[in-house]
This record gives structure tokens, C-alpha cells and sequence, in this order.
């Protein structure tokens, strides 16, 4: 990865997300809080990954390599009844959780 010489390392929070740069290992952990879900059939890709960095952090990244590269969505919805009969919805249990490798 190229451009970013500038990023705190470690886990960072900023106005559009969150990140946690190790530049040790060559990683990157980029969280979006206000990007649309992700196309859940679509690969993710390095282009994907520079364009959510530069989103997150602000940085000019530039992704070379990739060795792992995973998007993760986690669509929030409101349920429209949390208690039926002995079910009680609590927290998280509602979550959309996608894994697309």
C-alpha cells in the first residue's frame, strides 16, 4: 500500500468511520459507518478497499497487493414487534451479517 505515510497507527476513529492501520503486517481494517451496503455477489477488490481507505481516513491510497480481502456489511433494521410470545428481541439480534470473500 502506498500513501499512508501519514496515518496514526493503530485504531483510529474520524467522521466517516473508523480504521485500524498495521503497518507491521501490511494491514489495513477499514470501517465505513455512512457508505451504502456493498453489493453482497460483487468481489471485494483492491480498487474497493484504496476507494473505502481514502473514504475513511482521508488518505491517497493506493493498494498494490492484496493478500486477504474481505467485506463485511451489517445492515441495521428496525423490528416491527420485539416481543412474540416467549421471543424477546434484544441488541443485536436483528443484524444482517454478510461475509463476501
Amino acid at each position: 500500500m502506498d500513501g499512508l505515510r501519514d496515518l496514526d497507527i493503530g485504531r483510529r476513529a474520524t467522521a466517516t468511520g473508523s480504521y485500524l492501520y498495521d503497518p507491521p503486517r501490511g494491514r489495513i481494517t477499514v470501517i465505513a459507518f455512512d457508505s451504502p451496503p456493498a453489493d453482497r455477489d460483487t468481489p471485494a477488490t483492491a480498487t474497493d478497499l484504496a476507494a473505502a481507505i481514502r473514504h475513511v481516513t482521508g488518505a491517497d491510497a493506493t493498494v498494490n497487493t492484496v493478500t486477504s480481502l474481505t467485506r463485511f456489511t451489517d445492515n441495521a433494521r428496525q423490528a416491527t414487534t420485539y416481543r412474540r410470545g416467549r421471543v424477546l428481541l434484544a441488541g443485536g439480534a436483528a443484524h444482517v451479517h454478510v461475509h463476501v470473500h
